[in-house]
């Protein structure tokens, strides 16, 4: 019985990594495909949302003449809002 329910969990964990793998490529292509930066943090927000189980998520990029940080997108899955700057 100890073996099949240590089975079960290493294949559960092998389909949550084979899952994570894909994700992953699944963002490579998309990173090579998608030309316009809007869409393409849209997409990305999608698909990490596939990885992480966040309420609130952004992605922040560096204003080379700055040196700032500039939030692009935001996303706050507990108020059900997003937000793009």
């Amino acid at each position: 019985m100890a073996v099949a329910l240590e089975n079960a969990r290493l294949f559960e964990r092998e389909r949550r990594d084979a899952e994570v793998f894909e994700t992953l490529a699944e963002i490579g292509r998309e990173v090579s495909a998608i030309l316009d930066p809007d869409e393409l943090l849209t997409r990305l927000v999608e698909l990490a949302k596939r990885l992480i189980d966040y309420r609130t998520f952004g992605i922040l990029l560096l204003k080379e003449d700055t040196g700032e940080l500039e939030m692009k997108i935001g996303l706050s899955t507990a108020s059900a809002c997003s937000c793009r700057v």
